[in-house]
């Protein structure tokens, strides 16, 4: 089943079907597998070094954030990119509203198939290449970043309008905001100009040419396709080239989706790589078998040469009967591939969770660490005696539906008394449920 992918991009959703774009109502009911590349609507991003541990990020981004009043209320720190400077870091981030990534991270859950959601960032990120730098057009958004392995370069700029005139006060202010950067930094050897929603009456070659003219940088258009509107219309878009670059494995929600997903998409080339083993080894056994067969017949001519026939046979049969036992390994090991993408057990454990949690806490994120393959909940409470009160009667029901909890610290950015992490393994003696 082929994957949808979805951009949620100020506010709007649009969905990529083959040569077609498609907008959707928001938060749309989705029953087929699909990856959602987000802003967040519009979520406030940029680049911060800090003289710190690179493992305090989050926490620490999003301490000045709020001491600067760039963020106010509960917030969520997603980082990009994250690059070693000296005794500290330097950091790519978006800063989320908790209240719009708990209603992604829902919505999600709720689709009827997988459903991943990947940063525009990180997305972002994956068109790059050394010595390049991309312009990320879209909406009233123009994003410059650039990503190397000392430094890392990021401005951003809002045009009043989506009219010829905004877009194109928006390139120049933010040609001066680079010119400043590069000032700072090494200059990139060329520019590659991605533009997502264009309106079809915009010129995005003389966009280009405009920001590379500026700043005497050579700015190359990225890979484009025209597009099919519902009214019949047309856009060129580079948004086909940004989703055949995204993976998996940079989605920020849930990675039991992606590790589920990932599963299915290499089972039609486990099943291919077990045909092929399995008609290897027929073919195999018959000419064993005919091999075997023709010396039989010489053997009966003279005596001594069927004990030797006979004995040669002998081990050309025991060599199949080890070849067959691989066979059957093989078979077994792809029931086993099998039996894990179908994703029973894991709708099951997240079933068990949701009871778990009822409305006593929020469960931010459920998901399977790739080094240790335990499984993590992750999650907030209420202030006050009342949260402590809910997270106990949390650990009692996972507990009773056969989880043995055990405390964690939570990841970066939620290291605080209103958040929880705990690692879920299955108990020795498994308790009935209750719930």
């Amino acid at each position: 089943m082929s994957t949808l992918t979805i951009f949620h991009l100020g506010g709007r959703w649009l969905a990529l079907d083959g040569s077609r774009l498609v907008p959707l109502p928001a938060y749309p009911k989705l029953d087929l597998p699909a990856i959602v590349v987000s802003d967040f609507d519009n979520a406030l991003t940029g680049v911060m070094a800090l003289d710190a541990k690179p493992s305090m990020a989050a926490p620490l981004i999003e301490r000045r954030l709020r001491n600067e009043g760039m963020v106010d209320g509960e917030t969520l720190l997603e980082i990009s990119h994250l690059t070693p400077v000296g005794r500290g870091f330097q950091a790519l981030y978006s800063a989320l509203p908790m209240s719009n990534w708990q209603r992604m991270v829902s919505w999600a859950d709720s689709c009827e198939d997988h459903c991943l959601i990947v940063p525009l960032l990180t997305a972002a990120k994956r068109l790059q290449r050394p010595g390049q730098a991309i312009v990320l057009r879209h909406g009233k958004a123009v994003t410059y970043l650039s990503v190397e392995n000392d430094a890392i370069l990021h401005a951003e700029t809002m045009a009043y309008s989506n009219d010829i005139d905004g877009v194109r006060a928006s390139i120049y202010s933010l040609s001066d905001r680079v010119r400043a950067l590069l000032g700072k930094g090494a200059r990139p050897g060329s520019v590659l100009w991605c533009a997502l929603d264009g309106a079809p009456d915009q010129d995005e070659q003389q966009f280009a040419a405009e920001f590379g003219k500026a700043l005497g940088l050579d700015v190359q258009l990225a890979p484009q396709q025209t597009l099919t509107l519902p009214d019949g219309g047309q856009v060129r878009t580079s948004m086909p080239w940004l989703a055949q670059s995204i993976r998996i494995g940079d989605a920020a929600t849930s990675r039991f989706s992606g590790l589920l997903l990932r599963a299915e998409r290499l089972l039609p080339y486990a099943a291919a790589a077990s045909i092929a083993l399995a008609l290897g080894l027929f073919g195999l056994g018959w000419h064993w078998r005919n091999q075997a067969s023709a010396q039989s017949s010489e053997a009966g001519r003279t005596s001594a040469e069927a004990t030797r026939i006979a004995g040669e046979t002998q081990a050309e049969m025991r060599a199949l009967q080890s070849d067959n036992g691989a066979a059957d390994r093989s078979r077994q090991f792809i029931e086993r591939l099998a039996m894990a993408s179908e994703g029973q057990d894991m709708s099951i454990v997240l079933g068990k969770v949701r009871r778990a949690a009822q409305d006593w806490v929020s469960i931010l994120r459920v998901r399977m660490d790739e080094v240790d393959h335990r499984l993590y909940v992750e999650g907030a409470i209420d202030k006050g005696p009342d949260g402590a009160r809910n997270l106990a009667l949390f650990i009692e029901n996972l507990r009773a539906v056969g989880f043995d909890p055990v405390a964690v610290d939570p990841p970066p950015g939620t290291q605080s008394a209103d958040y929880f992490s705990y690692a879920l393994q299955p108990a020795g003696n498994s308790a009935p449920e209750k719930l």
